[in-house]
């Protein structure tokens, strides 16, 4: 399982990301074929503006910034776009 950063997108004051979880699976099908499972869903979305930025969950819970990070590094290089 990989996350992944979706590229931002400007709306009023805020900047906007989407974080997918993406996950592949492969099985073994007889002697020579694989079989092969994908999966994208949304797992969090940074919304930043000029007070800083906010980490939600998709239940709309906050959630701290290292956790993001800890699964997605690339989110700490978000920066805030007017």
């Amino acid at each position: 399982m990989t996350y992944v950063l979706g590229k931002p997108f400007v709306v009023d004051r805020y900047t906007i990301a989407i974080v997918s979880r993406q996950m592949v699976g492969a099985n073994p099908v007889g002697g020579r074929g694989l079989a092969l499972a994908c999966s994208k869903e949304p797992a969090y979305v940074v919304v930043m503006d000029a007070q800083g930025k906010t980490f939600l969950d998709m239940s709309g819970a906050k959630v701290p910034l290292d956790m993001v990070a800890a699964r997605c590094s690339s989110v700490a290089k978000l920066t805030h776009r007017v």
